[in-house]
């Protein structure tokens, strides 16, 4: 439960922080202030950002799999083991 309440809390924080955010992302949303905008900067290539998902995907399985481990008891038996 805790797991679970403890992501759904992480979830809400993030999405909060989403919809909060004050920043300016286009030209356009510059303009909507009714000021003059004299330039903008534009990115010539989007950053590949496949190895950060690749990355947080196996913290997130890693975590899981821990977890499941000391849920399990596993920590206990390899200390059993090696005493």
């Amino acid at each position: 439960g805790v797991l679970v309440a403890g992501l759904g809390a992480g979830t809400l924080v993030a999405l909060l922080l989403v919809q909060l955010d004050q920043g300016f992302h286009t030209v356009n949303d510059l303009r909507r202030l009714g000021l003059p905008v004299l330039g903008g900067v534009s990115s010539t290539a989007q950053p590949r950002r496949s190895g950060a998902a690749l990355g947080f995907g196996f913290g997130v399985v890693a975590l899981f799999a821990v977890f499941g481990a000391v849920l399990a008891g596993l920590p206990g038996t390899i200390v059993r083991l090696l005493a």
